[in-house]
């Protein structure tokens, strides 16, 4: 009888083949499944490294953006009563928030809108004041409404207009958020130490709040400062307008006037009537007579619309003069320049001859007008002119003067019936037939309260 062979030997090996085999299996497995942990986690760990990066890069561009906006919207000022300082442009059709002291009593302003790079100017623009009675005083803020492009005594325009101005973009966007000791802010502004032209920053921090309401800081505030922008360095928001004080008032400390007083005196300007008037100390006049007021002017300058046709319902207030060229300042028309400019002419309360060089409009007739609003009812009023060549000039559609006089038979002089005008939209026209060669007009209209 023949016996299997009991292979004994060969199974126990058997045994061992399969038990390394499933402890292989086995860390083969744990390390896959580590090893996906652990890429799972450097790709989870890289992720949010990259979103931290990204994250920081866009506050890092934001902060650049914000920082770009606040060079641009700061300007400067100067005004034919003599002073100037800062303003910040608060809306895009280019209302200027200011100091009321930094124009009172002017009747035009310059606005220089810097280069956001170096703060070197870049465009200028003439501005008249908005006064709101009573409270520009009380709150010692006003503003300006840019109303064309400045041409110098070259004939250079300085900007374009009209345009969207770049309004500062976080006025109170954060306003909830109270100012506390020691934050850290930034001023800017035109400062007479820095040659009173170019835009300055200053740095410095809350150092403390007055009684009335005003906030104290580390940076200074020098003449010119006045009606800049504070900004929180952290938050971008605006903490005020700077304000310069009497010598010696909080030592060396910078005064702010804050966004709570701010947003309540725009609050409160709304109800009221802006009006292009100098209002000097608003108290002092307040007990002043009504004649002892100040004068309403309404000169010749580069705010005008000029067309060479003569449309129906020029003479109404209403209307749409949109479309026509607005007027340059000082200008001669067609003439070499300071062809009607000569000692004779009207050269008082910011009044310049006025034209258009394109198009060209020679022995043609030009039609100019202007809207203006008055608030008081006038108990007088007075026009000085000079035309080249000769023409008429319209207020409300009432013929209040027409001449047939070359411009070097001088400035005529002549009175206006106060029946003339309305309390609220006035318009004044002027025709100008042209047949001299330079074309240009000056106007000057005084209306007292």
């Amino acid at each position: 009888m023949v016996f299997p062979t009991k292979h004994v030997g060969r199974r126990k090996n058997g045994l061992r083949v399969i038990i390394a085999i499933v402890i292989i299996l086995l860390i083969g497995g744990l390390y896959i499944f580590n090893s996906g942990k652990i890429h799972t986690l450097i790709a989870s760990n890289t992720s949010v490294k990259v979103k931290h990066q990204v994250s920081a890069k866009r506050a890092e561009q934001s902060a650049q953006l914000t920082e770009a906006n606040n060079l641009k919207s700061v300007v400067n000022i100067g005004c034919d009563n003599g002073y100037g300082g800062s303003g910040t442009i608060w809306t895009n059709n280019g209302i200027i928030l200011t100091n009321n002291h930094v124009i009172k009593g002017s009747t035009t302003c310059l606005i220089t809108i810097p280069n956001p790079t170096d703060g070197s100017p870049t465009a200028i623009y003439t501005a008249i004041p908005l006064i709101v009675p009573d409270l520009s005083q009380l709150y010692d803020l006003a503003a300006l409404q840019i109303t064309g492009s400045y041409t110098d005594s070259n004939r250079k325009i300085w900007g374009v207009y009209p345009t969207t101005f770049p309004a500062f973009t976080k006025p109170f966007t954060c306003k909830d958020a109270k100012p506390q000791l020691g934050d850290t802010i930034r001023l800017y502004g035109y400062p007479v130490t820095s040659g009173d032209y170019n835009l300055t920053i200053t740095d410095g921090i809350i150092s403390n709040f007055t009684d009335n309401g005003d906030i104290l800081t580390s940076a200074k505030v020098d003449s010119g400062n006045s009606g800049g922008l504070a900004i929180n360095q952290q938050t971008g928001c605006m903490v005020g307008i700077p304000s310069a004080v009497e010598s010696g008032n909080y030592q060396n400390l910078g005064v702010i006037i804050p966004v709570s007083v701010i947003s309540d005196f725009l609050e409160k300007g709304t109800n009221s009537k802006y009006y292009a008037q100098p209002t000097g100390n608003a108290q002092e006049q307040n007990s002043q007579s009504t004649n002892e007021a100040n004068p309403q002017y309404v000169v010749s300058d580069n705010t005008w619309k000029f067309s060479l046709s003569n449309p129906s319902g020029w003479f109404d207030s209403n209307f749409d003069d949109s479309s026509w060229i607005t007027t340059q300042a000082p200008s001669d028309g067609q003439c070499p320049a300071n062809a009607i400019i000569s000692s004779s002419w009207i050269n008082e309360n910011g009044t310049l001859p006025m034209s258009v060089s394109n198009p060209n409009w020679t022995g043609q007739t030009g039609y100019f007008r202007k809207t203006f609003n008055l608030n008081f009812v006038p108990s007088s009023a007075s026009l000085k002119t000079l035309i080249d060549y000769d023409g008429s000039i319209y207020i409300n559609g009432q013929d209040v003067f027409s001449t047939t006089s070359s411009p070097n038979a001088g400035i005529h002089s002549t009175t206006i019936d106060p029946a003339t005008f309305v309390q609220g939209t006035n318009v004044i026209n002027v025709v100008d037939n042209g047949t001299g060669q330079c074309q240009g007009a000056q106007v000057e209209l005084t209306i007292n309260p």
